[in-house]
């Protein structure tokens, strides 16, 4: 390698470094991201439609759509009762671990009950819910290289008030994996998630819940518009608990309606002094 070869590459590590900074958090994605882009898994169904044996489905997906179980409608005995659908599925992945980092599995949506299987071993307790996003971290599981996935979904839930909340319903029931799937690399210590409420006068307030295991760390919060252009002045606490207080007040806000959706978002900065740990964005809209 020459001189100017050598002054090419290490041009090209700085501008690597300068891309990187501050992206500390990293999804892997395991299924598709929407319809267009899904991947197969390997999956077998209980009963119905192509049922008893081993084929593959993409995901993210409702089985029904792909040929698989029975289309079901409102409140159908057969969905609860007798003989109810279960389809398994199974996924293969390589990984490769980073030292210092915290790994979560995320579901952001499976209906309707959904139990987790990593490398041969059951991860959590089951997530009863179809429509809600749900995840388990598996740092102790996740392995470097090779590494096995396996979900058992089940179309009516076997907690009642789930089955009725979500499935005695005038329309037709779907069962699946019908979001996507990933796995959220994050540091240490890191922001979990936030809750926002953001009033048409302009105030806005935030809880961040943190898992924080150093001392001295901040949170530092910045709103933006639609042009990603920085709204008012950035507003910031002390990391002391796991959950944290930020509040503002921004003048002449676009507000969002059903026929003016204006959004906003904020990125909450976890900081050491000046070092970012850690960043989350997240969408709002101002109204009441």
């Amino acid at each position: 390698m020459n001189t100017k070869q050598v002054l090419l590459f290490l041009v090209s590590l700085l501008q690597l470094a300068f891309l990187n900074e501050g992206k500390c958090q990293t999804k892997k994605y395991l299924s598709g991201k929407d319809a267009a882009t899904a991947i197969d898994w390997e999956f077998k169904m209980s009963t119905g439609r192509n049922s008893g044996y081993w084929t593959s489905i993409p995901v993210p997906s409702n089985w029904e759509t792909q040929g698989f179980g029975h289309y079901t409608y409102g409140n159908d005995p057969k969905d609860y009762e007798t003989n109810p659908e279960i389809g398994n599925y199974r996924h293969q992945f390589k990984y490769d671990l980073l030292p210092g980092k915290r790994h979560f599995i995320v579901f952001q949506g499976a209906m309707t009950e959904t139990k987790v299987t990593f490398n041969g071993q059951q991860v959590g307790e089951i997530h009863f819910g179809g429509f809600t996003e749900f995840k388990y971290e598996v740092t102790d599981y996740l392995k470097n290289g090779e590494n096995t996935l396996e979900v058992e979904v089940r179309k009516p839930s076997t907690n009642p008030q789930v089955h009725q909340a979500e499935r005695i319903s005038d329309f037709w029931l779907f069962g699946g994996i019908f979001r996507p799937v990933f796995i959220e690399e994050v540091p240490a210590n890191h922001i979990q998630r936030v809750a926002i409420d953001a009033q048409m006068d302009g105030s806005f307030q935030m809880d961040v819940y943190a898992d924080v295991k150093e001392k001295g760390l901040r949170l530092v919060a910045q709103i933006y518009d639609a042009s990603q252009q920085k709204v008012g002045k950035p507003f910031s606490t002390k990391v002391q608990a796991e959950k944290h207080h930020l509040a503002s007040r921004l003048i002449d806000v676009q507000l969002w309606s059903h026929e003016m959706p204006n959004l906003y978002s904020v990125e909450v900065q976890l900081k050491s002094k000046k070092k970012v740990l850690h960043k989350y964005q997240q969408k709002f809209g101002f109204r009441t």
